[in-house]
């Protein structure tokens, strides 16, 4: 018996990491049709061309919340009134805009600087504690500007 569940338990780590494989060799060939660098997708983060991805959301995060305030309160004032997310697509979307334009405004102000606190953000699995230099080097340099 102890054999046969020894099989079973090989053929099911076996089974995930034939899964883990194919999922990494997708991954991989939609990174190099994106335009990949350094394993993390490139291209101007816009409506017509990629949404942000979470390392990027994460390290602007604190310049969203203080740029875009209004335009997030007046969506959650909305939402607040009427759950349905339908009824609060206008309010979404100006939403959506200020964040997109505060990242062309980001890339403008101060590329190098983010790029390098997302970098340490996706090495350090979104951790910012390991980041404070970056995000300090980061926002001192957008606000500077």
């Amino acid at each position: 018996i102890g054999g046969r569940m020894g099989s079973n338990a090989h053929h099911s780590t076996y089974s995930a990491l034939s899964r883990c494989a194919a999922l990494l060799r997708c991954a991989i060939r939609a990174c190099s049709r994106a335009s990949c660098s350094d394993g993390i997708m490139s291209g101007e983060i816009s409506p017509a061309g990629r949404p942000p991805l979470s390392h990027e959301l994460y390290g602007a995060g604190r310049v969203i919340g203080n740029k875009c305030f209004e335009e997030n309160l007046q969506y959650l004032k909305c939402r607040a009134q009427d759950a349905h997310p339908a009824k609060c697509a206008a309010e979404g979307e100006v939403v959506h805009k200020c964040v997109y334009d505060l990242f062309k405004e980001i890339s403008g102000k101060a590329p190098e600087e983010f790029k390098k606190l997302t970098k340490c953000l996706d090495y350090g699995d979104l951790t910012m504690s390991f980041c404070r230099k970056e995000q300090e080097a980061f926002e001192r340099k957008f606000y500077a500007s």
